[in-house]
């Protein structure tokens, strides 16, 4: 939230953004190729 709210603010002419963060082969107790988040913000256009 506060990485998109950032880019926003340094490029106020966008009207959205996408952020996917992966954290490969996390240490977890099971098997995976990795884990991600993703969030997508629209904001009304200037």
């Amino acid at each position: 939230e506060a990485l998109a709210e950032g880019i926003h603010q340094r490029f106020s002419t966008l009207e959205g953004v996408i952020i996917r963060v992966r954290k490969p082969n996390p240490p977890v107790a099971t098997t995976f190729d990795g884990l991600e988040v993703e969030i997508e913000r629209r904001w009304p256009p200037s």
